[in-house]
C-alpha cells in the first residue's frame, strides 16, 4: 500500500507538471461529505469556509471544529478551523493536513537489485485564512486566502508550496432557497517545488443550490466546473428528525481524468448536545474501495463571544416573526398559529399583539375550535383577506411598493384595519422612508393603545 502512495505522491508531484491535487477538495468537517460536498450553497456554517467562504458571514458565534480520518489505512487526515464573527463581519482560519510515514526510500545497486536506503515521511497541508461579511439582507460574500506546503524534507528537491485565493458570493432567495457560487484558485502561484518544476492549481468554479424543504429537510445540489474535465455533479440530502438529531446522505461525482468520472455514495449523522455537536460521515469510494472511510468531527460554539445583533435586526426580525405567525392565523390555522405566537413570546416576551393572539387562539381551541371557516364570508371581508395576504407575500418578496399599495387598498375599504396599518408602516420602514412608516404606526398605535411594542418603535423613531 505504501509503495503506492509513493507512486502516486511523488512521482506526480516532483517529476510532472500536472495539476496540482488540492488537499481542500476532501472537505472539512463530517456534515459536508456526509451530504455529499454539495456545500456551496451552505450558509452559517463553519466548514462551508473551505467550499464557499461566503458560508460563514452570518455566522453569529465563535466555534472551533475539528475532524480526523485514516485514508486507505496509510494517511492520516486532520482539519481544525475556528471561526468568530466581529462588528465588520466574520473572520475564520483553518488548517488542512494529511500525511504518511515510514515510507521506503530506494536505489539500485550494481547487481541491479532495488534495495532500500532509509524510511521518510510525506505530507500535505493547506493553512486557509477567511473572511465573510453580507453586502446587503440578502447577499453575502467571502474570500479565502490559502497557503500550501506539500512533500518532504527528508528527500532533495522533494518540498513545494504555493498560495492561491477563493471567492464565494451565497444569495439568499427566500428562507427556504439559498444560491450559491464560489471561484477556487482564482488567483494562483501554482505549487512551486525546490526542483524549479511548477505544478498549476486548476481553477474551479462551483454553483449550487440550498433548498429548505417542510419537516427539518433540505435539499442540497452542486456543480462543478474545471478547466479540462467534465462537469461534476454533488447532491446531498439531510433530515433533522430533531432538534438535535440529523440523518444525511450524499451523492458525487469525481474525475479520474478528462472525461472520466465516477460516483461515490456518502451518509452520516449529526449529533447537538448544548453547544457541543458531533458529525460522522462514512465515505464510499465504488472505484477504489481501500479509499472508503469514516471521518468524525466535532464542534463547540462559544457562546461567550456570540455577536449581539443591533435593535434594527431584532425589530425585523419581529416583525417578520409576528407576520408569519398572523399569516397561519389568517388561513384559519389555528395549532400552527398558536405555535408560532408561542416562538415570537420565546424570543420576545414583551410582544402584546403576540400575547392577545395566542390568547384568543387558546379560547377558541378550548372550545374545541382547530381551525376558523372562510368558506361563507362576505365578499367584502374576503377581498381584504386577499389583499392583506398578498401584502405579506409582496413583503416577503421585498417588494415593499407593492407591499404599500395593496395596504392602501385595504383602509379604503376598512380605514382602521390594524394588519394593513402594521403592514404599510413596516414597509414604509423597509424601504427607509421612517416618516411615513412612523405616521402610519401612530396611527396603529392609536388603534390598539395596549401594544407596547409598537410604542417602543415609535419613540425609537422619534429619536
Amino acid at each position: 500500500m505504501k509503495i503506492i502512495i509513493l507512486i502516486i505522491l511523488i512521482t506526480a508531484s516532483i517529476y510532472g507538471s500536472a495539476y496540482s491535487a488540492d488537499i481542500i477538495q476532501i472537505g472539512g468537517g463530517g456534515r459536508l461529505i456526509a451530504l455529499g460536498r454539495a456545500y456551496a450553497g451552505m450558509s452559517k456554517d463553519t466548514n462551508g469556509m473551505f467550499i464557499n467562504p461566503a458560508g460563514i458571514a452570518k455566522i453569529s458565534s465563535a466555534e472551533v471544529g475539528t475532524m480526523y480520518a485514516n485514508l486507505s489505512g496509510d494517511v492520516t487526515y486532520t482539519m481544525v478551523n475556528y471561526v468568530w464573527p466581529t462588528t465588520i463581519g466574520t473572520f475564520g482560519i483553518g488548517y488542512l493536513g494529511s500525511g504518511t510515514g515510514d515510507l521506503i526510500k530506494t536505489t539500485i545497486e550494481a547487481s541491479g537489485r532495488m534495495a532500500g536506503i532509509n524510511t521518510f515521511n510525506y505530507g500535505s497541508g493547506a493553512m486557509v485564512l477567511s473572511y465573510g461579511d453580507e453586502m446587503r439582507k440578502d447577499l453575502s460574500w467571502g474570500y479565502n486566502l490559502k497557503y500550501y506546503n506539500k512533500g518532504s524534507a527528508q528527500i532533495e528537491q522533494g518540498q513545494g508550496t504555493g498560495v492561491s485565493l477563493d471567492v464565494g458570493f451565497i444569495y439568499e432567495r427566500s428562507e427556504r432557497l439559498n444560491i450559491g457560487l464560489s471561484c477556487l484558485n482564482l488567483i494562483s502561484t501554482g505549487i512551486r517545488w525546490n526542483s524549479g518544476v511548477v505544478e498549476a492549481m486548476p481553477y474551479t468554479i462551483r454553483g449550487g443550490i440550498m433548498f429548505r424543504m417542510t419537516r427539518g429537510i433540505s435539499i442540497l445540489i452542486d456543480s462543478e466546473a474545471e478547466k479540462g474535465k467534465s462537469l461534476l455533479v454533488k447532491g446531498g440530502l439531510e433530515w433533522w428528525i430533531r432538534n438535535n438529531l440529523a440523518l444525511r446522505a450524499g451523492i458525487e461525482q469525481t474525475a479520474i481524468s478528462g472525461t472520466d468520472k465516477h460516483i461515490n455514495y456518502s451518509c452520516g449523522v449529526g449529533l447537538g448536545i448544548g453547544n457541543f455537536k458531533a458529525d460522522y460521515a462514512y465515505y464510499y469510494d465504488t472505484r477504489l474501495l481501500y479509499n472508503s472511510t469514516h471521518f468524525v468531527s466535532l464542534g463547540f460554539i462559544m457562546s461567550k463571544w456570540e455577536r449581539k445583533k443591533s435593535e434594527e435586526e431584532k425589530r425585523t426580525i419581529e416583525i417578520r416573526m409576528v407576520d408569519e405567525a398572523g399569516k397561519e392565523y389568517e388561513k384559519g390555522k389555528l395549532p400552527e398559529a398558536a405555535g408560532k405566537f408561542k416562538e415570537v413570546l420565546k424570543a420576545y416576551p414583551n410582544n402584546t399583539a403576540a400575547k392577545q393572539f395566542l390568547k384568543e387562539i387558546e379560547e377558541k381551541m378550548a372550545t374545541g375550535i382547530t381551525a376558523i371557516s372562510t368558506g361563507e364570508s362576505e365578499k367584502t371581508a374576503e377581498n381584504v383577506k386577499e389583499k392583506l395576504v398578498k401584502a405579506l407575500n409582496y413583503f416577503y418578496a421585498r417588494e415593499y411598493d407593492l407591499v404599500v399599495k395593496e395596504c392602501g387598498e385595504v383602509l379604503m375599504i376598512d380605514k382602521n384595519n390594524l394588519t394593513a396599518l402594521k403592514r404599510m408602516g413596516s414597509a414604509f420602514y423597509m424601504k427607509g422612508d421612517k416618516v411615513k412608516a412612523l405616521e402610519v404606526w401612530i396611527k396603529a398605535s392609536e388603534i390598539e393603545p395596549a401594544n407596547i411594542m409598537m410604542k417602543k418603535f415609535i419613540e425609537y423613531l422619534k429619536k
